[in-house]
């Protein structure tokens, strides 16, 4: 699956870089969702406060197959449903 670049070859975020980078995070949500066969999220994935890691561990949604970076420069909400619900330029509670 070839996803979209987010940053341009100096690092310097390209115009519509957030909705780019939202567009991305979607995406790998979804295609996690159907590989794992899954109609939801485990509940102890969904975060209370916005994150933009998305390794293994407790507590979070491992995302490093999908992709290039598994760390973002915005932070993300999102529901069971795997719909990101807030994109934030820092860590913020989640609706």
């Amino acid at each position: 699956m070839a996803l979209s670049s987010i940053t341009s070859w100096d690092g310097v975020c390209c115009p519509n870089g957030a909705q780019s980078e939202r567009d991305t995070i979607q995406t790998a949500i979804d295609s996690y969702l159907a590989e794992e066969a899954l109609a939801a999220l485990p509940p102890d994935v969904v975060p209370t406060t916005s994150r933009n890691e998305f390794t293994a561990g407790p507590g979070r949604l491992d995302l490093t197959v999908y992709l290039r970076d598994a760390t973002t420069i915005y932070f993300y909400c999102f529901d069971r449903a795997g719909r990101i619900t807030a994109q934030h330029d820092g860590p913020e509670e989640c609706p």
